[in-house]
């Protein structure tokens, strides 16, 4: 069974094993991904559950930070912003409902929800408090402010001169306790504003009192004076009215405390049962956590026996013919190339590159052999293009001993000596040249002789015809002796004439002859002259 199944292993190519081997493992993978999704999907309701909660509990939390705002410094914006948190709160409430699962939870938003709503109607109340608390305070500065004016105008009207200050030392101590209790009072009043309670409220009440007092002894000292009766009852009656609105203040303040204490507890009530609906979710949330690590775990064992088994198989299927192909790779690699690559017979890429390595092989024993015969056609052509070197030095001393010879023999030559010859044979066909130029100079030899010679001839001639002239000028100066003598002179000088024209007529053809062979010497020497040319340019080429 396991040979059958390597052998069909070994019969289709990679991409169709590896297809077929890690099918299950894709299959593992998918059914993984799905369990992981619907985990996901139940873990993320439950993630998106107790989201909601911390929303709802953060929305909880901003809505009590935005009423301690509110009513640390009591303003429109704020109490629109607060009542916008507590909208908000409501909203995300809602929202929350919708993963309520158990009655415990959807109570808990719902009583959540009440209590948001009721804080709201109940901002209104608090700012209703708030504006009355602001009107009182103002309507005590205004007191205060009043009763101020009262005391500097009092201090005017009663405004005694040092001369008068013995006489009306009543009237000056009552003043003087009226400003100090005016001042007295003032302080009070900060006092009470800055923490307000019965203690504070008494001593403010306290020094309205005494003022009440001084007031009516400074009437009962001036009461024949109209404007300080006047300025007295007025200062009076606003010290009536302040306390009044003090009372009303401290009032004012504890429904007011007492507003926000209640807010607070509800705001505390509401954010305790948004906890409890947190709390159920997390244990919601962490039970689907744990159930799905159960089933990611489950499956994942499961893909990973797959793999497993799929990965064996794959092993299985490409390391043998890998090891074969590496081992053949490096036997080649080696120079080892006789042996025979491994993995040639199986139908896959690894086949195909075992068979493309037995290819370069058979072609890395090709290239020895041709590189074999290349250096073998390189020493052969070493050893030609030596022997060609050592046949060109020779020709070039052969042709450089032909230059000097020919060169020595023309400079002879030209020099005048006709008899020159090259005696030494030369190589090769230069010897030709030799030759040839030994012949010209024989020839040359042989016409300068004949020259000689018909010179000398003509020389010959000449004195014959000078001693012809010498006879005839004899014979002249006889004439008168003898006609007879003279016409035998005139015959025999005519014969002599005419044999001198003939003379001169052969001297003439001899000289033409002489000149013509000249003419043929000097073409002879003109040529060896162009050979002395072309050999010299033969050596400078052999040379280069």
């Amino acid at each position: 069974m396991s040979i059958h199944f390597d052998f069909l292993l070994l019969r289709g190519p990679i991409r169709t094993k590896i297809f077929c081997l890690l099918t299950p493992i894709l299959i593992g993978i998918a059914g993984l991904s799905l369990v992981n999704y619907l985990s996901g999907n139940m873990l993320n309701t439950q993630l998106a559950s107790s989201s909601s909660g911390m929303v709802t509990l953060s929305a909880i939390k901003q809505a009590q930070d935005g009423m301690n705002s509110f009513l640390l410094e009591a303003t429109e914006a704020k109490r629109d912003a607060l009542k916008a948190l507590l909208a908000d709160q409501s909203a995300k409430i809602s929202t929350s409902l919708s993963f309520a699962q158990e009655q415990d939870e959807r109570q808990s938003l719902v009583a959540a929800g009440t209590i948001a709503e009721e804080v709201s109607r109940t901002i209104d109340g608090l700012w209703d408090m708030h504006s009355d608390e602001r009107k009182l305070r103002e309507g005590i500065s205004s007191d205060l402010a009043t009763l101020s004016d009262v005391q500097s105008k009092l201090q005017t009207y009663l405004n005694i001169p040092a001369d008068q200050a013995a006489a009306q030392a009543a009237t000056a101590e009552t003043l003087n306790k009226i400003n100090s209790m005016n001042y007295e009072l003032r302080i009070a009043a900060s006092d009470f504003l800055g923490g307000m309670n019965d203690d504070t409220l008494k001593k403010v009440k306290g020094r309205l009192k005494g003022l009440g007092f001084y007031l009516g002894k400074v009437k009962e000292q001036h009461a024949a004076n109209g404007p300080i009766q006047e300025l007295a009852s007025k200062a009076i009656d606003v010290i009536g009215g302040t306390s009044e609105r003090f009372d009303q203040l401290l009032v004012k303040v504890g429904e007011r405390d007492a507003a926000f204490k209640a807010a607070s507890a509800s705001m505390n009530d509401a954010w305790n049962k948004i906890l409890l609906f947190a709390d159920i979710q997390r244990g919601h949330a962490s039970a689907a956590q744990d159930q799905a690590q159960t089933i990611s775990l489950v499956t994942t064992v499961i893909a990973l026996l797959f793999g497993c088994v799929a990965g064996y198989l794959l092993l299985r299927t490409i390391k043998s013919p890998i090891e074969a192909l590496t081992a053949s790779m490096k036997a080649v690699a080696s120079g080892k190339l006789d042996e025979k690559i491994g993995s040639v017979e199986t139908r896959d890429e690894i086949g195909e590159m075992a068979r493309a390595l037995d290819v370069f092989r058979h072609n890395a024993l090709e290239k020895i052999r041709v590189e074999n015969e290349a250096e073998q056609s390189r020493s052969l052509a070493r050893q030609q293009r030596q022997e060609d070197d050592l046949r060109k030095t020779r020709d070039a001393a052969a042709i450089s001993n032909a230059v000097e010879a020919v060169a020595s023999g023309l400079h002879k030559l030209a020099s005048g000596d006709l008899t020159v010859t090259i005696g030494r044979p030369l190589d090769g066909e230069l010897d030709q040249l030799r030759q040839d130029f030994n012949a010209s100079m024989l020839h040359l030899q042989a016409t300068m002789r004949q020259i000689r010679d018909n010179v000398e001839m003509i020389q010959g001639n000449g004195n014959q015809m000078a001693e012809a002239a010498e006879d005839l000028a004899k014979r002249t100066e006889q004439q008168a002796a003898s006609l007879e003598e003279t016409a035998a002179a005139v015959d025999e000088i005519t014969v002599t004439v005419r044999s001198s024209a003939e003379r001169a007529k052969d001297a003439d053809q001899i000289v033409r002859q002489a000149k013509q062979s000249a003419d043929d010497s000097a073409i002879v020497v003109n040529n060896a002259i162009d050979a002395m040319g072309r050999i010299e340019e033969a050596s400078r080429q052999i040379e280069q």
